[in-house]
This record gives C-alpha cells, structure tokens and sequence, in this order.
C-alpha cells in the first residue's frame, strides 16, 4: 500500500485503489478496539466529552487580549485559541479561571500545549531545548526564533498566572 501511495500521481485513483485492498483482520486495529478490514473511509456515531463553559472561558480569553495573538498579533479570530496554561483535564480548579488563559494563534497554541514554547518570568517567549533541531529550518526562523524574547502583549485584565506558567516551563524541561 505505501509503494503503491508512493508511486501514485493521481489522488482519486490512489484512494479508489487503496479501498479496494482487502487488509488483514488482525493487522489494523484502532484505539477503540474497531478493527478495520479494508481503507474505505466510513462514518460511525461516538459518545464524546463535551467541556462544559469552554465557550465562556474562550470569549473571556479573546476579549482579554483584544481579540488578537499575544504573542504575533494576528486578529483573525477563526485562528485564535483560548489556551489553557495548565491543561484543562489535569488541573479542574484552574479550567474557567482567566489567568490560566493565554490568547494564542493555532500554530503557537499547539506548540504551547505540547510544551514547546513557554513564558518566562518577564512573559517572554521561550523555546524548548527539543526545537534546537529544527534551527536551519527557514519556517522555523521565521515562526519561532524571531519571536524568542519577544514579550506578549499583556491581557487588559487577569496577568497570566506565574505560578501557572512555573509548572508549564518545569513539563517543558526549562526548570529542574
């Protein structure tokens, strides 16, 4: 299948030629235990978690901040996220508490939540050690180290939590 995906040039034909290879039954398996027998794409109805007052948290996140990225300043609101400093199924006292927010972009949102990047004690953008392998990468200069040092544009009200953000930079390997 992978040679197959490799080699192909047309995306229509490639799908229609993977859903028609049969797999194995046991050598396909998803995290819920539903084992698929070929690569059809299919729907199926699931429970979900559903959070509860997220969107108070986001409005109270996005209107703190301007409706704008603290950290690159983009105002395109599709983009932005409401991000939890301390993660939302880890730390129940802190899910709706607005100094537990930061107003991020989905790219910085995402690397932020993986413990990429951080804040120091001044809210300057920090870098994981773990990105130094991606230096040369022209996307990388451009996205992350030319905002290494750069202080976020502060909330009107409710500073982010220092303490909040200790507890981040130690899971991100910044503080022993």
């Amino acid at each position: 299948m992978l040679e197959l995906a490799r080699r192909a040039t047309n995306a229509r034909t490639l799908a229609e030629n993977l859903s028609g290879i049969p797999l194995e039954p046991s050598r396909l398996y998803w995290d819920d235990n539903i084992q698929a027998d070929s690569l059809v794409g299919r729907e199926r109805l699931t429970e979900i978690k559903v959070r509860e007052n997220q969107y108070v948290f986001r409005l109270m996140i996005l209107r703190n901040y301007g409706f704008r990225c603290c950290l690159c300043g983009l105002p395109i609101l599709e983009t932005l996220r409401a991000s939890h400093i301390s993660e939302w199924h880890k730390d129940e006292a802190n899910r709706l508490n607005p100094e537990n927010g930061l107003c991020l972009s989905a790219t910085y949102d995402a690397a932020f939540d993986k413990h990429l990047v951080s804040l120091d004690e001044d809210y300057r953008f920090i870098l994981s050690p773990a990105l130094h392998e991606y230096c040369t990468n022209q996307a990388f200069q451009v996205q992350f180290k030319a905002f290494e040092g750069k202080r976020i544009e502060m909330p009107g009200r409710f500073l982010p939590s220092q303490e909040l953000l200790e507890k981040h930079r130690k899971q991100m390997g910044m503080i022993s």
